[in-house]
């Protein structure tokens, strides 16, 4: 039990004081003080305070050993606290962790949850990462794109960008294979790659009773179209949430599967005329990669190339069938190639990418027409927005006007205002965004460009805009602007009186 500092200083008064006694009591001796010889008296002096010194050192050292604790410091740190800072290290740096004590070491290696989180394309990490993981639930991500460096959430397009179109040289075909087995325990599952060959055509049709969310991407490069009909031999039960890129799902394939609340997939005309997503028709929510203009199209389209094939893309119009009837939308994003829908009663979430923009624009105009009194959510490109009549608008509480990096409408004095005359009333308008990163970034195209940041939209002529609308919205401003001389600028002040705030955020 460790001393307080009050007991230790008793202790040491009791110490002296008792060696000072003895003291006392070899002076006199036999009651006759100095009846000891010298030398004898001399030794027995020199004993005793060796005796003091000695008994003050072991009970100093003993209360820094009993408030110290004899563990090093780093060791007296709680289980669980530590446990919980080892799960957030990558791989690599877990590895090390294991190696600074051997506390430490038992502690991770007892821990199977430090080892379910795999992402790797290397086979003696999974090898390791599996046997230590027992029995636990395994989170896996492997292939491109699992660096500890690399955003494992930018789209498959961007990590094939960096890629030699018809590089080979990395194969996952043996990590598929040490995943075959533990299949019944994966619990999430990410995978990209060029091609499937049968490693992984094995892995995609062996039962997943405790998947929950699979991801597959490929780019469709290196071999032909692969159709599944029974995805995980129609066993995962628990799977809510698919993504398939660069490779067919058959409409069978999809009836199996039970349960989905998230389904993404690339879908070209053959798809639409075998019923694919009629299958799926109550998913809440469907994202679409329309394959005309898709990296597996391009892929497909090389290949045709290469053995003298013809053939024609497919026609973005056919696309539109995978949307809603556009009279029954409560909100809507919209740029010019990507359309993103909410179906008012259902709720259901519907969304197409890569389509043309004139397919685009027929949709999107067509539904701010006819979704008159549904729609009140709407976010949309400039160039669309700038095509919309007047009173199209008048039950939109929430608009986006989103900016790309080749539309000056907004941008330059002057342009904003071809409306002028037929700006469209939004008499209901609660909040205005001019926003030139959130959408259009995540939106971009194979080999789009960034938007442009920081551009300036002029005072005056936003809030002559704004005050045509009819109402006194909220302004937020992402990514750009507003131009000011200073805050007591007079264009300024005006777009400030216009609105009922102002946010700006890059």
């Amino acid at each position: 039990m460790a001393l307080t500092r009050d007991e230790l200083i008793a202790a040491l008064r009791q110490t002296v004081e008792a060696s000072l006694q003895q003291l006392v009591a070899l002076q006199a001796a036999d009651g006759n003080p100095g009846s000891l010889p010298d030398d004898e008296a001399e030794a027995a002096v020199s004993q005793a305070s060796d005796d003091v010194y000695s008994t003050v050192v072991d009970t100093i050292s003993a209360y820094s050993l009993a408030h110290n604790d004899e563990r090093p410091r780093i060791n007296r740190i709680p289980v669980e606290l530590l446990c919980a800072s080892l799960s957030h290290l990558h791989f690599e740096d877990l590895l090390t962790a294991t190696h600074v004590c051997a506390g430490w070491r038992k502690l991770a290696l007892k821990h199977a949850t430090l080892w379910n989180k795999i992402s790797t394309t290397n086979e003696q990490h999974l090898a390791a990462m599996l046997e230590r993981s027992q029995a636990a639930l395994l989170h896996v991500n492997v292939g491109m794109g699992t660096s500890r460096y690399e955003d494992e959430d930018r789209p498959l397009e961007r990590v094939f960008r960096h890629t030699s179109l018809f590089d080979k040289k990395h194969s996952y075909n043996n990590l598929y294979a040490m995943l075959l087995p533990c299949m019944p325990r994966i619990h999430t599952l990410r995978i990209r790659d060029w091609t499937i060959e049968a490693p992984l055509e094995k892995l995609l049709h062996a039962p997943a009773p405790e998947l929950v969310r699979f991801n597959l991407q490929t780019s469709g490069m290196h071999t032909s179209r692969v159709t599944v009909d029974r995805l995980f031999h129609g066993s995962a039960p628990r799977l809510r949430a698919l993504t398939v890129y660069g490779m067919s799902l058959s409409s069978a394939a999809l009836q199996n599967l039970r349960g989905l609340s998230y389904l993404e997939l690339n879908v070209h005309l053959n798809d639409i005329a075998d019923g694919v997503l009629a299958a799926v028709d109550d998913i809440p929510e469907i994202v679409v990669h329309w394959e005309s203009s898709s990296l597996g199209a391009i892929g497909q389209g090389l290949a045709a190339i290469l053995n003298g094939l013809q053939g024609a893309p497919g026609d973005g119009r056919a696309a539109l069938q995978l949307l809603p009837p556009s009279q029954s939308i409560c909100s809507l994003i919209s740029s010019e190639n990507h359309i993103r829908v909410i179906v008012a009663d259902s709720g259901l979430v519907r969304e197409i990418r890569n389509i043309d923009v004139e397919s685009a624009a027929t949709y999107t105009l067509g539904a701010l027409s006819e979704s008159i009194r549904t729609l009140s959510t709407l976010a949309i490109a400039a160039s669309l927005f700038m095509r919309c009549t007047e009173d199209t608008l008048p039950y939109i509480e929430d608009l986006t006007i989103m900016l790309s990096i080749d539309n000056r409408t907004i941008t330059e004095p002057g342009m904003l205002l071809e409306v002028n005359g037929r700006t469209p009333k939004l008499p209901q308008l609660k909040r205005l965004a001019l926003d030139s990163v959130t959408y259009t970034d995540s939106f971009s195209s194979l080999f789009g460009q960034r938007n442009r940041r920081g551009s300036t939209v002029p005072s005056a002529e936003l809030a002559a805009f704004i005050v045509r609308t009819g109402t006194k919205p909220a302004l937020a401003l992402i990514g750009v602007k507003a131009s000011a001389r200073g805050v007591s600028d007079p264009a300024y002040q005006s777009l400030v009186a216009a609105v009922a705030s102002i946010e700006s955020r890059a």
